[in-house]
């Protein structure tokens, strides 16, 4: 409050106005067998970040999951918020499903680590059941080289290549999942893959480089030479749920 003078003998009232806060809540499970609903059996996760930030009132809310992966967050205003929820290390948002009702995950896209979504408590009624389901996420991750010696491998010592776009691609569908960047270290990571068959499309940074030849070698670049052409695909990478593939891309 302001300061206030009291004189002796006086008597002052301050008045003191509160409202009723709101909670909204939810449980982080691990989906061991992969039907998007959250089962009493399965295994609740611990330490996953979720925040809320309101869209008009400026209003700012973080917790992390508890040790039977329950979380909440008191003492909300009415209003519209942005609910975001980060997976933890090594996972992904489980799928969607069109039954379950509420034992459902809020979140399921895939190709991404951290996702919001907005959130109406304009009825002024604590939101529960915002549950949030979670996989062990497939990756494909690979070095992006310059083959000084023209051999198809990265060999130690050849310079990394930075800006190389790499894209995960579900093969049947055509459906872009995933995106990365090569940084200055030339390394890229895709991740929130779900086991599927994919092809993965490299695009080289707009220097006048172009694809090195091809080898077998797992080590090595799976990328032709095309011409007139900075991309090309790796097709029929299979994934399983939670695998990890390593696909280089090498330049000259």
């Amino acid at each position: 409050s302001a300061p206030m003078t009291l004189r002796a003998g006086e008597t002052l009232e301050a008045g003191i106005g509160v409202m009723k806060g709101l909670t909204v809540s939810g449980i982080c499970w691990l989906d061991e067998n992969g039907d998007g609903i959250m089962d009493a059996a399965e295994q609740r996760i611990a330490g996953a970040h979720i925040t809320m930030k309101g869209q008009k009132n400026g209003l700012e809310f973080e917790t992390w999951s508890g040790e039977n992966g329950e979380w909440n967050i008191p003492r909300i205003r009415a209003g519209f918020y942005d609910l975001t929820s980060y997976a933890p290390d090594g996972m992904m948002f489980t799928r969607y499903s069109k039954t379950g009702g509420k034992n459902r995950s809020i979140f399921t896209t895939e190709g991404k680590t951290k996702i919001t979504k907005t959130l109406d408590t304009n009825d002024g009624k604590s939101v529960t059941d915002q549950n949030i389901g979670f996989a062990w996420s497939a990756s494909v991750s690979g070095m992006c080289f310059l083959d000084a010696n023209y051999n198809g491998l990265w060999d130690e010592g050849e310079q990394p290549l930075a800006g190389v776009k790499v894209t995960a691609i579900k093969q049947v569908k055509d459906e872009e999942i995933a995106v990365a960047y090569s940084g200055e270290d030339g390394r890229y990571v895709l991740t929130g893959l779900r086991g599927n068959t994919y092809k993965i499309r490299a695009v080289l940074p707009e220097d006048g480089s172009d694809f090195t030849k091809v080898v077998s070698d797992p080590a090595g670049n799976h990328f032709e030479a095309r011409e007139n052409r900075r991309e090309n695909f790796m097709k029929d990478v299979v994934l399983g749920d939670g695998e990890s593939r390593e696909v280089n891309v090498g330049a000259i």
